[in-house]
């Protein structure tokens, strides 16, 4: 019995894994980076975390909100 509870601990673990966003590393990255206020990196890492997955509304949220977030602060110290 002890052996079955592994097996289904190891096949819910994969599927956890499995359904885990491709550009899930790059979008952590790139959250990191707005928190440390880096316009320059931050998206960046959200194209990178688009490119694998281009249809997630999250992802393209916030590549857009931080590309204008840039562009206003080019313009403000312009």
């Amino acid at each position: 019995m002890h052996r079955w509870r592994q097996i289904a601990l190891l096949a819910a673990l994969s599927l956890a894994v499995a359904g885990c966003p491709k550009g899930e590393s790059d979008y952590s990255k790139g959250r990191k980076a707005e928190t440390l206020e880096d316009d320059d990196a931050a998206p960046e890492f959200y194209q990178k975390a688009l490119k694998p997955d281009p249809n997630n509304a999250s992802y393209k949220i916030r590549y857009n909100q931080m590309r204008f977030d840039a562009a206003e602060l080019r313009v403000k110290q312009g």
